[in-house]
This record gives C-alpha cells, sequence and structure tokens, in this order.
C-alpha cells in the first residue's frame, strides 16, 4: 500500500451493475476499512443518477478516479470487457482487481499473462475459496486426516469457479488433465431472480452440466452444475471429497486415525440470521457467519468488526480485496484464475463436443 499502509482503503469501482455493488456495498459497510469509493460508469447521465438515487461517489471522469490515488481499483464490467478495461489502469501502475471471468478466449488468457510478465500489478477476483464453511474445510483437508484427497465431487458453483474448487480441494496446483462432459435439461421450478421473489408456480427448462477431470497425477473431479443453485432455498450446495483414510461430506469429516480408530466430526459453525429493510429478497436476510471450529479449534473467525454484516459471498470478496492490496501468501494467484478460465474453456468444448478433451501446458504454468 505504498507509503500509506495504515490509512483507511481507496477503492475505486469501474462499473455499476450488479456485481460492482458487491464491491461497493462491502466498503461502504466497513467505514473503518474503507474510504467512501468511487465508481466509475460510462456517461455523465449514469453518474448523475447514482448520485441521486444512491448517494454513491460516482463520476464518468477517468482523471477523477486518478486524482483519487485508489489502492485498489475494481473492474466490474461486462465479462468481455473486463481485461481491455483494466489495462490502461495496469499500465498507470495501479494494483487492479478484475471480475470472473479472466478472460472468455484463450488468445485473451495469453494475452493478460503477457502483460503481468511487463509488471501489471492484476489478480482477478476468485472468491470461492475464502468461502467461511470451504475455507475451514480446507484448512482441515490440510490436517492430513482423510489423507490425501483423490476424488472431490462438486456442486457448488460454476465453471471456472467450479474448476477452482477441485483444484484447490485436491491440491493439484496447475497441471495437465483431460475432461468429459454432458449437459442434460430438466424442468426447475424458479424461486428467487436476482432481484425478486417468484410469486408464481412456473417451471422452466435449465440446463445441469456435470463434467469428469482426470488430472495427469491420476486424481479425480467431479463436477455438476445447474444455474438455479446460486439462489434457490430448493437446490442446496455440496461437496464430497475421498482420501485413502476418510472422507469430507457436506460438513463432517470421517477417518481413522494410526490406531485404526474411527472418528466422525463436524465443523461447528458459529452463525446469525440479520434481517434488513434491503427490498432485494437476496438481501433481506443475511446469514453472517462469524465462527467456525473442529475439534475445539478455531479455523475460521470473521475478519472485520463493527457493525457490518456480511454474508458467506460478501466475507469472501473482502477476502479477496484484502489479499489484491496487502499481497498475503494465500492469495490465489493470477496464473491459477488464468488455468480456471482455461478449464472453463474447455468444459463447455466437451460438452458442446461430446468429446474428450485434453488440455495443454499453458505459458502460465510455467511462471
Amino acid at each position: 500500500m505504498n507509503n500509506r499502509e495504515h490509512s483507511k482503503i481507496r477503492l475505486a469501482v469501474i462499473g455499476a451493475g450488479w456485481r460492482a455493488h458487491y464491491y461497493i456495498r462491502i466498503a461502504n459497510a466497513l467505514p473503518d476499512l474503507f474510504e467512501r469509493p468511487i465508481v466509475l460508469v460510462r456517461d455523465r447521465e449514469k453518474a448523475e443518477a447514482l448520485r441521486a438515487e444512491e448517494g454513491l461517489f460516482a463520476t464518468e471522469r477517468t482523471e477523477e478516479v486518478g486524482e483519487y490515488s485508489p489502492h485498489l481499483i475494481v473492474c466490474a464490467v461486462r465479462k468481455g470487457e473486463i481485461f481491455d478495461a483494466s489495462l490502461p489502469w495496469l499500465m498507470k501502475g495501479f494494483k487492479v482487481l478484475g471480475e470472473t471471468p479472466a478472460a472468455m478466449s484463450l488468445a485473451e488468457l495469453v494475452r493478460i499473462r503477457d502483460a503481468k510478465a511487463l509488471g501489471a500489478k492484476y489478480l482477478v477476483a476468485e472468491q470461492y475459496c475464502f468461502y467461511p464453511e470451504i475455507s475451514a474445510m480446507l484448512q482441515v483437508l490440510r490436517k492430513g486426516l482423510i489423507g490425501d484427497p483423490y476424488m472431490a465431487r462438486v456442486s457448488y458453483a460454476h465453471e471456472y469457479h467450479g474448476a477452482s474448487l477441485l483444484r484447490a480441494i485436491l491440491n493439484t496446483g496447475i497441471l495437465p488433465f483431460r475432461i468429459a462432459g454432458e449437459r442434460y435439461s430438466f424442468p426447475v421450478t424458479g424461486t428467487l431472480t436476482r432481484y425478486e421473489a417468484c410469486r408464481e408456480m412456473k417451471s422452466v427448462m435449465k440446463p445441469s452440466d456435470i463434467c469428469r477431470i482426470v488430472f495427469e497425477n491420476g486424481k479425480l473431479g467431479l463436477y455438476f452444475f445447474n444455474s438455479e443453485q446460486y439462489r434457490s432455498p430448493i437446490r442446496a450446495n455440496s461437496i464430497h471429497v475421498l482420501g485413502e483414510r476418510g472422507e469430507f461430506r457436506d460438513g463432517t469429516f470421517s477417518w481413522v486415525d494410526d490406531k485404526m480408530t474411527a472418528h466422525r466430526e463436524s465443523l461447528v459453525i458459529e452463525e446469525r440470521t440479520v434481517c434488513t429493510d434491503d427490498p432485494n429478497p437476496n438481501f433481506a436476510k443475511v446469514r453472517e457467519i462469524l465462527k467456525i471450529t473442529f475439534g475445539g479449534e478455531t479455523v475460521y473467525e470473521k475478519a472485520y468488526s463493527g457493525k457490518a454484516v456480511l454474508s458467506q459471498d460478501e466475507a469472501a470478496v473482502l477476502s479477496v480485496m484484502l489479499n489484491a492490496v496487502r499481497e498475503p501468501e494465500n492469495a490465489v494467484s493470477l496464473e491459477e484464475t488464468l488455468e480456471d478460465a482455461y478449464t472453463a474453456l474447455l468444459m463447455r468444448e466437451a460438452i458442446e463436443t461430446g468429446a474428450e478433451v485434453r488440455s495443454r501446458r499453458m505459458p502460465w504454468a510455467y511462471d
């Protein structure tokens, strides 16, 4: 953070859509940690509307963002425009956190890697490994109770997010792999959109994607996802991990110790549900995880204080933001997020062609 390491974080957000508002909301909820963020949009009319309707510090002038001297710039524009919108700021020496995915094509992924090689300070906002429950699970997995994980079934997040979780759980790093996939469509009852609750019983056909990823070291990742899982109260997420000595399944570890004594223990979650006055049903009730223990040991504790109440996703996004500013050792590297986006490209290819696809070792794998 240069010479202002002990000052509040100055955040600039490029864009004002659904995802951009996550960063704005988090920063505004933590005034002891962040200064009031500045929001850059395309035109004056949009900036004026954000100032009048939401009270945001919004501008259409890029020079005003530069004058604000942000510690971090978050780029949350349309998926295909993220890196192009980030590049001018990177070339000016700013730290930039780009929203996911890293890119939409292999050529763009290589271009990002080349920019990094030139010294650009760029990270991609891959947050799922920092979900409190997932972070706690990973910490316990690393203790080796179930042995080295060799198989993981993840039904939690889509494409590049799912790939990131599989690699983190299996601890593969960046390895060549082969992938096969299929897509099925089934009727699903809609319950909740990004902005409102569904009031009428209505079923729509939704794709369910299934992929099998076999890594070069023999470890197996099974990916299942249906887009209704992100918000639906009737579509649960799940993670199942197998190791030589036991397994993890949806919050519970089962294993045998050196004396062949079997154990079964769950993550103990201390949480609270807070009702808000937000008209959006997604934020009307916030489930906040305060602390997670395993065997009496704390494996997660919220990293913020004060009156702020953050959901799992918001707490994870906060971790990514702090990682981007402070560069701790546990940050997800740019190389890993490039590999996640590459994996997503091959997922689509495998599903669309019906053929098994083999990855190639990309330039970022050698960085």
